[in-house]
C-alpha cells in the first residue's frame, strides 16, 4: 500500500496574558502532542501546573521513542502515572490531543477540550473535540466572555473563581468530563479514532481549536491557514483575541503528514 504520511513538521506554543505559559508540544518518532495545563486561580498554583505539564510532555517523550508498541492509551496512563505529584490534596490537570502516524493512517487521541484537524484521503477535514468541558459552566464562560469585552475586570475575575470552582466539582467524574490528572484511568476516557488513508493533522489546544468558526473561518480556511504558516497564524490570532476581549488564552498546534 502507498504510504501517504511524510515526516512530523512543526508546531508552537504561546504564552497567553494572564498567567505563566501552560501549554507545550511535542513530538517523538511518529507521536505527537499538545498539552494545556489547566489555569489555577493562584500566581503559585499556575507555576505549579506549567512544572508538571512539562514533566508529563518529557514522560511521553520517553515512552514513545523506548516504547513505541505501545497504544495511545497505554502510553498516556503510563505517562499520567510516572509524572503523578506525590503531594496529597489538589493535583494539577491538563487537556491533551495526542497522534500517532502510520505509513497509511493517523490515529489520535483527545481528552478535555483540546482538538485536532484531519485532512481525510479525499481532500475534506474531519474536526475532532472533546467537548465535556465546555459542557461544565458554560453559561460562567460566557458572562465571563461579556464582561472582559465591556472591560470589567472585577466581575471577569469573580466568573473566573466561580468556573474553577464548577469545573473542580465535575473533573473526571461521571457525568462531568475528564482531563490528564493523577488517575490514569482518564485516558481509558478520552475520546479516540483512527483514520484510515489520512493525509496529514493539525493538533491544537481549545485556544486554537475554538476560532474554527471564528477568526480562522471554516475547517477548509483553518487548515491552509496553519498549515501554510503557523507562527503568523497563531501570533494573528493572539492579536485578535487581545484587541476584542482584552485577554487571551495560551495556544498552541503541532502539524504532523
Amino acid at each position: 500500500m502507498k504510504k501517504l504520511l511524510k515526516t512530523l513538521t512543526d508546531g508552537i506554543a504561546i504564552r497567553g496574558s494572564e498567567h505563566v505559559q501552560q501549554d507545550v508540544w511535542g513530538r517523538e518518532n511518529s507521536t505527537l502532542w499538545v498539552i494545556d495545563g489547566a489555569t489555577r486561580a493562584s500566581t503559585e498554583e499556575n507555576m505549579t501546573v506549567a512544572a508538571w505539564v512539562t514533566k508529563l510532555s518529557a514522560k511521553i517523550a520517553q515512552l514513545a521513542r523506548d516504547s513505541p508498541s505501545l497504544s495511545l492509551q497505554e502510553l498516556l496512563k503510563q505517562a499520567i502515572v510516572e509524572a503523578r505529584s506525590t503531594t496529597t490534596g489538589w493535583h494539577p490537570s491538563a487537556t491533551i490531543s495526542l497522534a500517532r502516524l502510520h505509513p497509511t493512517a493517523i490515529e489520535l487521541l483527545v481528552l478535555g477540550d483540546a482538538g485536532a484537524l484531519v485532512r481525510t484521503e479525499l481532500g475534506d477535514h474531519a474536526g475532532i473535540q472533546d467537548n465535556r468541558l465546555q459542557n461544565v459552566g458554560a453559561q460562567i464562560r460566557a458572562k465571563r466572555q461579556l464582561a472582559r469585552q465591556q472591560g470589567n475586570i472585577t466581575e471577569a475575575k469573580k466568573l473566573t473563581q466561580e468556573l474553577l470552582s464548577e469545573e473542580d466539582r465535575w473533573r473526571n467524574k461521571e457525568n462531568g468530563f475528564w482531563v490528564v490528572g493523577a488517575d490514569p484511568k482518564a485516558a481509558e476516557e478520552a475520546v479516540h479514532h483512527r483514520f484510515e488513508n489520512a493525509r496529514g493533522i493539525v493538533l491544537m489546544s481549545d485556544g486554537v481549536y475554538g476560532e474554527i468558526g471564528k477568526f480562522l473561518g471554516n475547517r477548509e480556511t483553518a487548515w491552509e491557514a496553519l498549515t501554510s504558516n503557523l507562527e503568523e497564524c497563531l501570533l494573528q490570532l493572539r492579536h485578535q483575541r487581545l484587541e476584542e476581549s482584552g485577554a487571551v488564552d495560551d495556544m498552541s498546534a503541532a502539524v504532523g503528514g
